[in-house]
């Protein structure tokens, strides 16, 4: 059974001139330029596949849509480069050279981005199948569009590689995120009375 995953990573944008994180995404110039909206006329572009000659990779974006502050949809990546022989997993009829270096073979990813108004919580969700995916895609497609305006998006991860692979091998059923941070205070740690 094929295996994806979702990654999620969190979204900062910094201003070239200085390295600074701009925190208010809705207004990231203080004239009404909405980061959001940056990002999709970025993928809008994408609707039909395009090269991305020194990645050696293509990448399309086949369904996008918005709703309020979030923006998700299906992008189709994949690499070019290479050429190899395809089996029929039931006949074992065995193709020779059926795809070839100039065939990228793409996968659907999807992709959620969530910018909240007047948060700085933002964060973007991505499918990844086995090693493949399309963060440095998305990445470079966005940063193409911004870093002329002054801009660079930069993506974290929000949970880190070994828990990803440890709930991966476990018979873990569900995950609560209860606090989005730390306490400053010990006494905030106070939850009805018993210290925990």
């Amino acid at each position: 059974m094929a295996k994806f995953r979702l990654i999620p990573y969190r979204i900062r944008l910094k201003r070239l001139e200085d390295d600074s994180d701009i925190n208010n995404l809705r207004n990231i110039d203080n004239h009404g330029t909405d980061f959001l909206t940056l990002i999709q006329t970025s993928l809008e572009y994408f609707d039909t596949a395009r090269v991305l000659n020194n990645s050696m990779k293509t990448i399309s974006v086949s369904q996008l849509e918005r709703d309020n502050r979030d923006l998700f949809g299906i992008a189709e990546g994949g690499e070019y480069g290479i050429s190899a022989s395809l089996t029929h997993i039931r006949t074992l009829e065995r193709i020779q050279n059926a795809r070839t270096p100039l065939h990228s073979e793409e996968y659907p990813f999807l992709f959620y981005f969530r910018i909240p108004e007047n948060n700085d919580r933002n964060f973007l969700i991505l499918e990844q199948y086995k090693t493949f995916g399309i963060k440095t895609s998305i990445q470079r497609i966005i940063n193409e569009k911004i870093n002329p305006l002054g801009y660079e998006l930069k993506l974290n991860h929000l949970i880190s590689r070994d828990l990803l692979n440890e709930i991966d091998n476990s018979r873990l059923l569900e995950l609560r995120l209860i606090r989005y941070e730390v306490p400053m205070d010990s006494a905030e740690r106070v939850h009805n009375g018993d210290p925990r």
